[in-house]
């Protein structure tokens, strides 16, 4: 620490770092100074200062991930007034403190304080006041169902300052789920950068990212990557256990890559797949050489991924092929992501493809036959049928025409007998 101190607490927060809080520093003297432990980078920061200088205190996590310092006081001596009520609340994520409009039923000094994970609700205990104290007091920061939030990048190891896709799955685990919504904060023990807004979609009991998070590490080690759901009006906040990567040294030569999926439409009632192809091509000057490795890929929207991504190829190509099957009752735009982590010889690489589901058949007019929209193909069908009949209809009028004539010519008149012979006509 760059502060000495004791009688101070020491918690861990949601986002991977451990927070030393208040305390007594040199001379028995009290101070409101925080610092926070990074335990990968072995580094301490300073933060945002307690409102007042106190020591001896209980400090806990509560369940909305804010950081929790109750009572206390400001002398060093055991059981000495002053004795605090005050309850101060902390959010890792802003790095603010709060006073709580509500203080402790029983002020006291060097006592304990605890979250329990069966009620999600917070214990003081004991400490003194003049005299030793038995009681407990409880609080709770509950506001709606209780949920759970797991973190996944599409790859456990990368090379540094390549990307990664990462997702979250929030769940609501009450007795009556419904399903969470709003936002998720994504946080690092080490070094690196997020790019992206995650905003929940989902159904039922979960909902995940619409649009998966990009994180690229700047520094070699392990990344323990967090994610904080954020609660909505009824749900609860909750954070991830975390996500370990590994992160390698720069390699040699770069890459690029595309994924495309074809057909770009399928429907979900039909059975129907997709098939993505990436193509993964070193970018390097001077001799090329052949990618290889896995490649992993993930879909925004449910479904399921069959096959092995195996690169294979010549030159500075190289490419592998799977299968994307779709799911779910919702139509939709999933996108595809591809994250390829390099070899001994390439850096990674990521692109993704966007393919359009339809959740019944009515959405399968929306695919493409020989490069047409379907659509097209079937108005294309209906006028040539429709001149077909007109060319039948005409062709069977002509042969009633010729038949009715035929018929009004009628049997020729019969030819007179011989009769008397007269005088030939005189001129």
């Amino acid at each position: 620490m760059s502060t000495g101190r004791k009688q101070f607490q020491l918690v861990a927060a949601p986002n991977g770092l451990l927070y030393a809080i208040g305390g007594m520093s040199g001379s028995n003297v009290p101070t409101a100074t925080v610092e926070a432990y990074n335990i990968t980078g072995n580094s301490w920061s300073p933060k945002a200062s307690l409102p007042t200088s106190v020591a001896v205190f209980g400090a806990a996590l509560g369940r909305d991930g804010l950081i929790y310092v109750f009572g206390g006081s400001n002398v060093y001596t055991n059981n000495t007034p002053p004795f605090y009520g005050t309850v101060y609340s902390y959010d890792s994520r802003t790095d603010t403190w709060y006073t709580s409009v509500q203080s402790l039923p029983t002020p006291r000094r060097e006592l304990s304080a605890a979250t329990s994970s069966y009620n999600n609700r917070m214990y003081v205990l004991g400490g003194a006041n003049g005299t030793f104290l038995t009681t407990n007091e409880e609080a709770t920061v509950s506001t709606g169902a209780s949920t759970s939030t797991t973190v996944t990048c599409n790859l456990s190891s990368v090379i540094v300052n390549d990307p990664t896709s990462c997702n979250v799955t929030v769940t609501d685990t009450s007795v009556t789920p419904t399903t969470p919504t709003g936002s998720v904060t994504f946080t690092t023990s080490a070094t690196g950068n997020f790019t992206g807004a995650c905003n929940l979609t989902g159904s039922g009991a979960s909902s995940t990212c619409a649009t998966a998070e990009i994180y690229t590490p700047f520094a070699t080690g392990t990344h323990i990557v967090s994610a904080t759901y954020n609660g909505d009006l009824s749900h609860d906040y909750s954070t991830s256990t975390g996500f370990t990567l590994t992160v390698t040294i720069v390699p040699v030569r770069s890459t690029s890559m595309t994924v495309t999926c074809t057909p770009t439409g399928v429907t979900v009632s039909t059975g129907s797949t997709t098939t993505c192809t990436v193509v993964v091509t070193d970018t390097s000057s001077g001799p090329v050489v052949t990618p290889t490795g896995l490649i992993g890929l993930s879909s925004t929207g449910s479904g399921t991924i069959l096959g092995t991504c195996s690169l294979t190829g010549t030159n500075a190509t190289a490419t592998c092929t799977v299968t994307y099957k779709p799911s779910g009752t919702s139509s939709r735009t999933d996108t595809i992501t591809a994250d390829y982590s390099g070899d001994t010889g390439h850096s990674g690489s990521s692109n993704t493809s966007q393919v359009t589901v339809n959740a019944s058949t009515a959405g399968a007019l929306g695919g493409t036959i020989l490069g047409l929209p379907t659509l097209d193909w079937i108005i294309l069908a209906i006028a040539l049928g429709v001149v077909f009949l007109a060319i039948l209809l005409g062709t069977k009028k002509r042969k009633n025409k010729q038949l009715i004539t035929s018929s009004n010519i009628g049997t020729p008149a019969p030819i007179a007998g011989p009769g008397p012979v007269g005088p030939s006509p005189q001129p």
